[in-house]
């Protein structure tokens, strides 16, 4: 091996080493910086080593080490292609763990035998350069090491793939280099398999491409952070993979040519010629089929030679993203964004359409000024691919692309297409929200590359700006209905307690309308629910949601003997009503709230006892309390109710009820300085105590 050879490998070794230290150092992952560095020091070894094991002269004991990072490394990068770049790569490691396992254990076993006996030796060829012969373990692990790199492959496309816009550009290079080498090493072992040995050639090859492919993978890693990489891998995205359409009719090709060189006896050169020819037609009719090549050409032309307003733009960029943070109506963000392009790229005229909040389709909001509104369909397949390039786009541009692609431009909703010179989908937090289409430049010049990029960065920031105005909107709309929801819930309760004291006063009457007592009960019962609803008036014209409560001595005894006369709990049907007193200690309380809660209780014991029952109030002293008991002899709570769900809002085991009486009562109850305690059996009882410190 000659000295300019053997330095290759010693540079692809060293750049790959201090690659993966740098990258150590990242923003990514904690599980791809590991692997990467893994990667790179197992491949800095295999570099280091391979001159020297190429030359027979390679130390035995290092000969070891040597053979472990052969056969570990391609696992270690099957790993890493699953996590580069992926936000949700955490869920694809839990879902082929099974799979690793046993490709790792796979790896191992192969890893073993090459300290037994060697997977491969150096033997000099007919041309009299060395070639790699494998015994039979080496071609069973070339078999292996065709499939992972294969696999290795195929995440890595399906990374690119699910990238869109700025985050694709920052993967290209990394991506566009870890492929030429992985397709290097696929067509070495697609060889090797056919003649049972390597060309070091490919091996040089694929460590020329190493020294840049490390690098760039390494920078990606340090440069750009995991948790905003914006990357999610589809199955959709595996299941459309180019990868394996490639790699499955590559390997058929080579089998089928193989098979008949070697029918016809022909030199294997022949095979060689024909696999050659065969590349270079693939990559002369993609390069002769790219509908983006000039593209390609022009914006090269334009980042090399016409970047110099590119410091401008990223300021113009900062302040339009500092003026738009605080705007939360999306007129004047449209407005702002006019101005923007306007001043800066003097375009004539743009055209916003953003998501309608009701129907599936994009609105023209901008110009507000023009007399038909356009509208296009959300669901469209001109939207779909527009989500899908995810970046501004010359729009003769995307017309030749949808032609191609078969996808038709909407006929209705645009401007005119000769008005138009850019597309741009407004995407936020990975959601189309609307399109940005800009007119042609007043000095009819064509967009320079760096004009794109600023027209992509600004509608990006403009796109998270509207979002973030339209949330905002839809929360504050959120909470005025809730509120208002929650103000007429009391409101009802209020009513409702009015209404339930004059239904039981009516049942009663017939039986009871000569007893002087009743009458006097009914009486009193009408003055307390004219100004309950009075005082419902009030709250409405006040909208008072938390009424201000008068904390005075008030005794509970005084309290249950108003409530008595008032409600006519003596005289109630079917009931049986009992007092115990055995205090007439005074509290602070604010006696209109606590006669309330009291009276919530007392109503919902009757409610639960609609075929009569017994009824009890008591009042007795603890040590340090005061205790006012309502018990019945109704239908009763289960445990788990009583824990999780008895004082939550709207939660009720009537089937009339609002579930708002003893929310209600436990907030003036708790505000009183109060507790409540509650004990009940199903189907037998259930008793509420209220407590209050003395």
């Amino acid at each position: 091996m000659s000295l300019w050879e053997s330095l290759l490998f010693w540079s692809a070794g060293a750049i790959s080493f201090i690659s993966g230290v740098l990258a150590l150092r990242a923003n990514q992952g904690r599980i791809p910086r590991l692997l990467f560095l893994l990667i790179a020091l197992s491949s800095g070894l295999c570099f280091w080593c391979f001159p020297a094991f190429a030359e027979s002269t390679l130390d035995v004991r290092i000969e070891y080490f040597f053979f472990w990072a052969v056969t570990l490394t391609p696992f270690l990068w099957l790993i890493f292609s699953l996590t580069f770049a992926c936000e949700n790569y955490r869920t694809y490691i839990r879902r082929w763990k099974v799979w690793f396992w046993i490709v790792g254990a796979l790896s191992v076993f192969f890893a073993v035998m090459s300290t037994i006996t060697p997977l491969m030796i150096i033997q000099i060829g007919v041309s009299d350069r060395p070639e790699l012969i494998l015994n039979p373990y080496g071609k069973w692990f070339i078999v292996l090491l065709l499939l992972i790199c294969s696999f290795v492959l195929i995440n890595f496309e399906s990374t690119y793939r699910a990238a869109t816009g700025i985050y694709r550009r920052r993967l290209r290079l990394s991506v566009m280099t870890t492929a030429i080498f992985f397709a290097t090493i696929i067509v070495a072992l697609s060889s090797g398999m056919l003649k049972t040995s390597l060309s070091i050639r490919y091996v040089e090859f694929a460590t020329a491409v190493a020294i840049v492919m490390y690098p760039s993978v390494g920078y990606y890693l340090r440069t750009y952070q995991l948790q905003k990489s914006g990357v999610f891998i589809k199955r959709q995205a595996v299941y459309s993979s180019v990868g394996i359409i490639l790699i499955g009719i590559y390997l058929i090709l080579v089998g089928a040519v193989g098979k008949a060189v070697q029918l016809i006896g022909a030199d294997s050169k022949v095979f060689y010629s024909i696999l050659a020819a065969f590349l270079v037609i693939v990559v002369f009719l993609s390069l002769l089929l790219s509908s983006s090549l000039k593209k390609r050409i022009r914006s090269f032309v334009d980042r090399s030679f016409y970047s110099g307003s590119a410091a401008d733009y990223q300021e113009d960029l900062a302040l339009f993203s500092e003026d738009i943070s605080t705007t939360l109506n999306v007129s004047d963000l449209a407005e702002r964004l006019s101005t923007l392009l306007r001043e800066k790229l003097g375009v004539s005229r743009l055209w916003l359409y953003l998501e309608h909040s009701q129907l599936p389709v994009f609105t023209r909001v901008y110009p507000a000024i023009e007399r038909v509104s356009g509208q296009i369909e959300r669901n469209s397949g001109f939207v779909d691919w527009m989500f899908r390039h995810g970046e501004a786009i010359e729009f003769d541009d995307l017309i030749a692309r949808l032609s191609s692609a078969g996808v038709p431009v909407p006929d209705e909703g645009l401007p005119a297409s000769a008005e138009i010179s850019v597309c741009m989908p407004l995407i936020a937090k990975r959601r189309i929200v609307g399109l940005l289409l800009v007119g042609s430049r007043k000095s009819d010049d064509n967009f320079s590359h760096q004009d794109m990029q600023l027209i992509s960065a600004v509608g990006n920031q403009f796109a998270l700006a509207v979002l973030s105005a339209r949330l905002s909107q839809e929360l504050l709309a959120a909470r005025q209905i809730e509120s208002f929801h929650k103000f007429s819930t009391f409101v009802v309760h209020d009513l409702k307690n009015s209404i339930s004291m004059l239904s039981m006063l009516l049942q009663n009457y017939e039986s009871k309308a000569d007893n002087p007592e009743f009458q006097k009960s009914v009486l009193v019962t009408i003055q307390g629910a004219v100004a309950r609803m009075q005082s419902v008036i009030s709250k409405l014209r006040g909208s008072e949601m938390i009424e201000s409560q008068t904390i005075s001595n008030c005794n509970p005894v005084d309290i249950v003997v108003s409530l008595r006369d008032k409600l006519g709990l003596e005289s109630l049907s079917g009931i049986r009503y009992r007092e115990n007193f055995d205090s007439t200690s005074p509290i602070k309380a604010d006696v209109e709230k606590l006669t309330g809660v009291i009276e919530n209780l007392v109503v919902n014991a009757i409610e639960a006892m609609p075929q009569g029952g017994d009824l009890t109030i008591s009042v007795f002293n603890g040590l340090e309390t005061l205790t006012i008991e309502v018990k019945d002899t109704g239908k009763g709570m289960d445990a788990e109710f009583i824990n999780k769900r008895l004082f939550s809002p709207f939660e009720t085991t009537k089937k009339k009820g609002l579930g708002i009486g003893l929310y209600l009562s436990r907030d003036q109850l708790e505000r009183m300085g109060g507790t409540f305690h509650v004990e009940s059996e199903p189907g037998e009882r259930t008793t509420f105590q209220i407590v209050f410190p003395r």
